[in-house]
């Protein structure tokens, strides 16, 4: 039983090379599964297995004692060099349920999966960390997975305070994947972890004075005490002048919010910002005792009269270790906090339109986790393929395409490109964004940049049927062209 709070650890063991579990076979049967599930955009085995004997390895090294699944978090949570050296990066942290509500009565060890935090459904919980270049924001990889289940709680729940030590309880998850994800990111510039509101914890503001590293964190809802001031900070915010304006575009909305408990229905508009900021002291209630941190808080609200009715007013509070002195540092660190939507994407594409880990054959705990850090690793390559659509500065279409795919890619794009400017590729081959636009034109999406760009289901789609050409490609494609390749 993975107990709260104990997540699975990575061990290190080099990225799926010969030593890797001190097998070569084991190790190389890891490194085929890994790429069939990206390249067939699947983790159902035997849908991405060639038979029946190919079925029978996989699962085999899925349930295998000797493959942890805390070996291939670390295998996934390695980034090269080159992504890291004297870069400033972003670290975009959340968490995400895993329910297995449908798939427990398969499960054999029922009884070490654990519940949600409803206490009843059938789960286990995943905190990741998604690490992005700051100024390209180009996705480099994952820094760090986590993955624990939560004992059912008996009894009454206690309204006194939790009297537990910190490394004890749940919320100690963000500084734990900090600790791991500066391990893995040591020869970086300078780092920024962008946080949402379940990270708006004292002792992690406590813990950072003085780090090597910098956060930007959302408020919670419960006011905070300032130092030497009657008001507190919600009010104290309230208080600012504004500091400059901009337009937010809002995505229309329809779909349920976990969270909340309700459906959120937003009709599509621009909403009018209003920014400000200031220095703040906080005093926190940390785990050793009062304590004084000096923060900058940035508020960026919609203007309240020109919310429609009947909809949500838009209102982010921000706080950072950063120094915020100008408009123009304040709208780059709300930049930053808006790059969230990406980890949200990541944990969305693993899930029911995705990769459907919540829809598991599997039979054990342990290869389920497998599986799901798997999944994850798939995941992300979508995820960069919908980062890379529109940027500028492009990382190349070989960091995740093979010369062969490449080549497929480019007969695909001759067919789908129109007559008109506007239904052509506006890519080089060598820019990932190339790639991005021919999978994201097989997904169903028309090619005109006024509209709705793919997003990673959509995306993976694509992706889905990309891999169908392909195969199809290189069954019918001349024995002397495959073996030139």
């Amino acid at each position: 039983m993975v107990s709260f709070f104990t997540p699975t650890i990575r061990q290190p063991i080099g990225r799926y090379q010969k030593n890797a579990y001190n097998d070569a076979r084991l190790a190389s049967v890891g490194i085929e599964l890994i790429n069939r599930m990206s390249s067939l955009q699947s983790n159902v085995v035997h849908q991405i297995s060639k038979d029946d004997a190919e079925e029978k390895r996989f699962y085999r090294f899925l349930k295998n004692k000797r493959v942890s699944s805390g070996e291939m978090l670390h295998h996934i949570c390695q980034l090269p060099a080159s992504n890291i050296v004297g870069r400033s990066l972003l670290v975009i942290g959340d968490s995400s349920e895993i329910s297995l509500k449908a798939q427990i009565s398969h499960v054999s060890d029922a009884e070490k999966v654990g519940v949600l935090s409803d206490n009843k459904t059938a789960g286990f919980i995943i905190h990741d960390h998604l690490v992005l270049d700051a100024d390209s924001g180009h996705a480099l990889g994952l820094s760090d997975l986590m993955l624990w289940n939560r004992p059912v709680h008996k009894g009454p729940r206690q309204r006194s305070r939790d009297k537990r030590l910190w490394h004890q309880k749940e919320t100690y998850c963000w500084q734990q994947s900090i600790n791991h994800s500066q391990e893995i990111l040591a020869e970086a510039k300078e780092i920024l972890y962008v946080f949402d509101s379940g990270a708006d914890i004292a002792n992690l503001w406590a813990a950072a004075q003085g780090q090597d590293y910098d956060l930007l964190i959302r408020i919670q809802q419960h006011d905070r005490t300032l130092l030497n001031n009657e008001l507190k900070l919600f009010a104290f915010l309230d208080e600012l002048a504004v500091s400059g304006n901009y337009e937010l575009p809002l995505s229309k909305l329809n779909r349920r919010n976990k969270s909340k408990g309700k459906e959120q229905n937003r009709k599509g508009r621009v909403a009018d910002m209003e920014v400000r900021f200031a220095p703040v002291v906080l005093q926190l209630e940390a785990e050793e005792g009062l304590v004084e941190v000096p923060l900058y808080a940035i508020d960026a609200r919609e203007k309240i009269a020109t919310v429609p009715e009947g909809q949500d007013q838009i209102h982010w509070k921000l706080l950072t270790t950063r120094p915020v002195e100008t408009f123009e540092q304040a709208m780059t660190f709300i930049g930053y906090y808006e790059n969230r939507w990406q980890t949200e994407e990541l944990n969305r594409t693993t899930k029911k339109k995705g990769f459907a880990i919540e829809e598991t054959q599997l039979t054990t705990i342990e290869a389920i986790f497998k599986q799901t850090i798997l999944s994850f690793e798939a995941a992300f390559r979508v995820m960069r393929l919908v980062i890379s659509r529109d940027k500028e500065t492009q990382q190349p279409t070989e960091e995740i395409f093979s010369h062969e795919e490449i080549e497929c890619l480019a007969i695909l794009n001759k067919k789908l490109e129109g007559k008109t400017e506007k239904q052509k590729n506006p890519w080089s081959k060598d820019q990932l964004a190339w790639a991005a636009w021919i999978i994201a034109r097989l997904s169903g999406w028309k090619g005109y940049s006024s509209r709705t760009p793919a997003g990673p289901i959509r995306m993976k789609r694509g992706l889905d049927r990309f891999y169908i050409y392909f195969d199809a490609w290189n069954l019918f494609r001349p024995e002397e062209d495959v073996g030139d390749s």
